[in-house]
C-alpha cells in the first residue's frame, strides 16, 4: 500500500527536475570603479577611475516560471583588478575590487531555444582599495563596502550542456560601511561560458 504514493513522489520530485535549470559558469571581466575621491589621504593627487581586468564564476539555479519570465537564484564571485592605480603621478600598488554576491534572476524564452536572455539584480559584500589606500608599509589597504549590481546578458547555447555566454552588462556601486564613504559607481563587461545540466525547456 505504500509503493504507490513513494512511486508518485518519486515521479514529482522528477519532474521538478527536469523542469529546474543547474548550472554554473566561468567569465573573464573588464571594470570600471569611479567617483575616486580624497577622503582617506587627501595629499595624494588622484585619478577620477580606475579599470581593472580579471574573472570570476558562479552558479544559478532557475526553478519557477512566472508568465514568461523563468525565475532563479544566482550566487556569483569576481576578482579584478589593475597595475594602473587611482595615484594621479604613479602607477602606485595597482587597484583591485574583489566581490560576493547574492542575487534574483530572471530568464526568457524566445523564438529561437539557443537565444536564452536573462536579467539580474545582485547583491553582498565588495571588498577594494580604491586604486590608492595603503596602509604604513606601503601595501594595499581593503575595505568592505556593501556591492549592489543590476545585470542583462544573453546565453548561447551550443550543446546540450554548455552555452557561450555573450556579453553581460552590468551597473551598480560600492557603498563603504559607515558614514564617512560615498558610492562608487561600478560597470563591468563579461564574457564567458556556462555548463548546465541538460533541460528539456
Amino acid at each position: 500500500m505504500t509503493r504507490k504514493p513513494l512511486l508518485l513522489l518519486s515521479v514529482l520530485a522528477l519532474a521538478h527536475c527536469a523542469h529546474a535549470q543547474l548550472a554554473a559558469y566561468g567569465n573573464v571581466t573588464v571594470g570600471r570603479l569611479s567617483g575616486i575621491q580624497k577622503d582617506s589621504q587627501p595629499s595624494y593627487p588622484l585619478v577620477n577611475s580606475i579599470a581593472p581586468i580579471g574573472g570570476g564564476g558562479g552558479v544559478y539555479y532557475d526553478f519557477h516560471n512566472v508568465g514568461p519570465m523563468r525565475l532563479g537564484a544566482d550566487l556569483r564571485f569576481s576578482d579584478i583588478s589593475t597595475k594602473q592605480g587611482a595615484l594621479g603621478y604613479a602607477q602606485g600598488t595597482g587597484g583591485r575590487v574583489y566581490s560576493s554576491l547574492l542575487g534574483a534572476r530572471g530568464s526568457f524564452k524566445t523564438r529561437y531555444q539557443a537565444l536564452k536572455p536573462y536579467v539580474q539584480a545582485s547583491a553582498g559584500l565588495g571588498r577594494t582599495d580604491y586604486g590608492h589606500l595603503i596602509d604604513s608599509s606601503g601595501k594595499p589597504y581593503i575595505k568592505s563596502n556593501f556591492q549592489y549590481q543590476v545585470a542583462a546578458g544573453l546565453d548561447l547555447k551550443i550543446a546540450p550542456i554548455l552555452d557561450i555566454r555573450l556579453p553581460e552588462l552590468t551597473y551598480g556601486g560600492l557603498d563603504p560601511f559607515g558614514t564617512n564613504g560615498h558610492n562608487y559607481p561600478l560597470m563591468t563587461v563579461s564574457a564567458g561560458i556556462v555548463f548546465h545540466l541538460p533541460s528539456g525547456n
